[in-house]
């Protein structure tokens, strides 16, 4: 089937980098950094790691690859661009960061302003995958971007929330080819702000992309997407890197043994040495998007013997038959010299190519490589020709030391291009040529993609909840100084906007998205709907002493009370309308009144509910749309709530409690299996849902037999709610804590020490450099099986899938009660050494988003 993913990301653009992973499960002895420059507006730099040159004339979106350090504190300096190889001038920017065993491999984004640089540190988890995955990550390096959201096509998130300066947990998906776009934090697909497509994301590799640009400034949002192998399985594994010499504007699939491996690897293009877990492998060549059920290209069995040969270039090309074929040429990468560059010059050209390197002649016939060079770091004249074809091509090479270069030459009698594929093996700072620029990244917008607005409040639909995440990207105002009268500041959390209703409902349409902090003025609260008068005929008697009736308002909590609120906007023009008032800090008449204090809302000016706001004057445009959501009714027992799930399942975790008569936005519905279980639903249908809560959303499962649909005041048929294409687990939006469940049978691992947002990896083997069998959120328990020797390493069952975590990152206990890990059994067959040896494990850092 075709493997399509689209993400929306926030605001992008392509660069590729890449090194060897390591394979050995001893304890490492190094770790790797690689840097990014992020900072908008300024110039290039120099990078100095322990005053070593690391970069030389770094460029605004560009990358460095994962450079070798040991294990340890570093000092980065990030400097104006000199000619030495040692630090000059002031520093723009001063940091340290911490390489260590359970930090291995780090990326520091030089972010913020020119004029105030800062350094993003975020830990990379390069550990493997399992066969035809790929990691994904993001990180937030634009200073004056609200939060961001990337979704897939279907508008289901696979990121959310993604603020400035922070990372995401890394999270493992098939190979695809991705279309990737941007919306605000909130927003939805038909809002995006960027999108691209046939971005490939290649198995056996870590994805990390950085969002980096202004939205107010001159220098565009864009991105990098930052590509580096993940690390091998096992020491046989074969390292493979491809290149596409086919010249045709339709890319390549490549699929191993029924597996999607690469995909859209377009003419010209090459893919990092990634590793290869398989000795005899039948590889087979689709046309890029068909399903593997199409005609194949082509097929051909590949050997790979990681033990004999670490590492191959695999050339795609066509024979003089027109048939696809796949050629391995080796890639020497043992016992590299840091301050050497090795260069690997492969003919997949139709004829003999006469090269010149740095003045050297060198001769390669078609499909072979010349002998391998190894140069001084430096930038080097290359020119090469090909009678045959009538190729000429003449370009600078410019090379680290610790590096292989393979130069491939492609193409055919309508063109041709010099490849250089470049992977760092020793690489290290002083690796880098002193007088010579770094070869790296330069972001490029997507063929057909249009510029990204200065200003990003798209009219597109938001969820439905009271307060979302989807900015109007326009400065938070001040905070006037009221003596008189009822004032409201939008209490939500930061970047997190709320919505003024046209109607005092959850389905009516949204009129504007406030930013937290906003200061309104409050008109009154929601009262019964006005009525007509009826004319008294002239000459009744009305009776003396007769009272109107004053409906009393009943409510039990500030989340259950509309208020009605005139809001100045910053481009001169008024918006009224509906909100609910617990996400207001209220003042009246300059003194604040308790945030549950329902009474003193309840008392003030009543405006009949049917009173519909309106924009006045002002260039902001209502949302469209959220009046044909559908809606769900929880119908519970009294004082009875129904459980939001975190999959659609009465196993599932419990996300939120939502009681009696409480709504959810009703998203798409699937259909499970029953099982007979006692307390199991009737009815087999589940629904992902919208849940608002306190200024936050929760987005769950939550089964039929709860839940009364509606659209506009009147009944929806099941049948009118969309089919979910997948299962998308459930997650919480903003502060709203997840309801714990009670303690399991047994002895339970409760996961601590791990930073919010961040997950637990659950390794096939108790090291760190074992296989990632999944990613643990933090709020999850698990089921102790077990531990080593040492009690390091605690064996777990998460999810039907027994493995092992860091005891670091998890509390032990049994009823509630904590259990010394020397009572628990040991599973490795190996020696009790537990209390011999004391290691005091190190907390993740903030930007850390997996551990274990």
């Amino acid at each position: 089937m075709k493997q399509r993913m689209a993400l929306v990301v926030a605001l992008l653009v392509l660069g590729l980098s890449g090194f060897v992973g390591r394979a050995s499960a001893q304890t490492p002895t190094g770790g790797k950094l690689r840097f990014v420059h992020a900072l908008p507006g300024a110039p290039a730099v120099d990078v100095f790691v322990d005053n070593l040159l690391a970069a030389r004339n770094l460029d605004y979106a560009s990358a460095t690859r994962y450079l070798n350090v040991k294990l340890g504190d570093h000092i980065i300096a990030v400097t104006p661009v000199g000619t030495g190889a040692q630090p000059s001038g002031t520093p723009l920017l001063n940091a340290k960061v911490t390489v260590s065993t359970d930090k291995l491999a780090q990326l520091v984004v030089i972010e913020g302003t020119p004029d105030k640089p800062e350094a993003g540190v975020f830990d990379q988890d390069l550990g493997p995958v399992a066969p035809g995955n790929t990691r994904l990550t993001a990180v937030h390096a634009i200073k004056d971007a609200p939060a961001v959201d990337i979704l897939r096509a279907d508008g289901s998130p696979l990121i959310q929330g993604l603020k400035y300066g922070e990372g995401y947990g890394a999270f493992d998906i098939p190979a695809s080819s991705a279309d990737i776009a941007v919306v605000p934090a909130g927003g939805t697909v038909s809002g995006a702000v960027l999108t691209a497509s046939g971005v490939g994301l290649v198995a056996g590799t870590h994805n990390t992309i950085v969002a980096l640009g202004t939205v107010e400034g001159k220098v565009k949002p864009s991105y990098l997407l930052l590509t580096t192998p993940t690390d091998s399985n096992a020491g046989g594994d074969g390292l493979l890197r491809f290149v596409n010499a086919v010249n045709d504007p339709k890319g390549i699939d490549v699929y191993a043994d029924g597996k999607l491996l690469i995909p859209n690897l377009a003419f010209g293009k090459a893919t990092e040495h990634i590793a290869f877990p398989i000795t005899t492998g039948e590889l087979t060549l689709m046309q890029a998007g068909d399903a593997p059920t199409a005609q194949p290209l082509g097929t051909q069995k590949l050997t790979i013997d990681g033990a004999k040969v670490k590492a191959q270039t695999v050339i795609i090309a066509k024979d003089a038959s027109g048939a696809y074929t796949l050629q391995p040429f080796t890639d020497e990468i043992s016992k590299s010299d840091p301050a050497k560059a090795r260069l690997n010059i492969i003919n997949a050209l139709a004829g003999t190519a006469n090269v010149t390197l740095n003045g050297k002649a060198l001769t390669a016939e078609t499909g072979k490589q010349a002998p391998l060079v190894e140069l001084a770091p430096g930038a080097y004249p290359l020119e090469a020709t090909v009678d045959t074809v009538k190729a000429s091509i003449k370009g600078i090479v410019t090379v680290n030391g610790g590096t292989i270069n393979d130069l491939v030459l492609v193409g055919d009698q309508s063109g041709s291009t010099l490849v250089v594929a470049t992977t760092g093996i020793s690489e290290q700072p002083g690796s880098v040529p002193v007088n010579s620029t770094v070869v790296s990244a330069k972001p490029t917008q997507p063929a057909g993609v249009a510029a990204a607005p200065t200003v990003a409040a798209p009219a597109a639909t938001q969820p439905a909840s009271a307060a979302t995440e989807a900015p109007t990207l326009v400065p938070t105002q001040p905070k006037p100084t009221v003596a008189v009268g009822v004032t409201g500041t939008v209490n939500t959390n930061p970047n997190t906007n709320l919505k003024i209703r046209e109607l005092p409902r959850v389905d009516a349409r949204t009129l504007a998205l406030m930013p937290s902090q906003t200061v309104v003025t409050v008109t009154g609260v929601r009262g019964p709907a006005a009525k007509p008068l009826t004319p008294i005929p002239t000459g009744t008697k009305v009776p003396a002493g007769t009272k109107t009736a004053t409906p009393t308002l009943v409510a039990n909590a500030r989340t259950e009370v509309w208020v009605f609120i005139s809001w100045q906007t910053p481009d001169g023009g008024t918006v009224t309308g509906w909100v609910i008032s617990a996400y207001l800090d209220l003042l009246i008449n300059g003194k604040p009144i308790a945030g549950t204090n329902v009474d003193a809302v309840l008392a003030l000016k009543q405006v009949p509910e049917d009173t519909p706001g309106e924009v006045t004057n002002s260039s902001i445009t209502p949302v469209a749309g959220e009046s044909n959501r559908i809606l769900g009714t929880v119908k519970t027992n009294a004082g009875t709530n129904a459980q939001l799930r975190r999959t659609p399942s009465i196993d599932g975790e419990s996300l939120a409690l939502v009681p009696a008569e409480g709504q959810v936005i009703v998203v798409s519905r699937t259909e499970v299996k029953l099982t007979g279980l006692v307390g199991e639903p009737k009815s087999p249908t589940w629904y992902f849902v919208e849940f608002d809560s306190a200024g936050s959303a929760v987005f769950g499962w939550m089964s039929a037999d709860f839940l009364q649909l509606s659209r506009r005041n009147k009944p929806v048929d099941v049948k009118e709610v969309p089919v979910a294409t997948e299962i998308t687990r459930g997650y919480v939006q903003g502060n709203v804590t997840a309801v714990q469940p009670g303690a399991k049978p047994g002895i339970v691992a409760s996961i601590i020490n791990v930073n919010s947002g961040a997950n637990l990896q659950l390794r096939r083997d108790p090291n760190v450099n074992a296989e990632s069998l999944a990613l643990i959120p933090p709020e999850a328990q698990l089921e102790v099986v077990g531990r080593d020797g040492s009690g390091t390493w605690i064996q777990v069952t998460y999810n039907g899938q027994t493995g092992w975590v860091n005891g670091a990152f998890v509390k032990i206990t049994k009823n509630g009660k904590k259990v010394p890990i020397s009572d628990i059994k040991i599973t490795t067959n190996e020696k009790d050494t537990f209390g011999t040896q004391t290691a005091t494990p190190t907390a993740p850092a903030t930007a850390t988003r997996s551990a274990g």
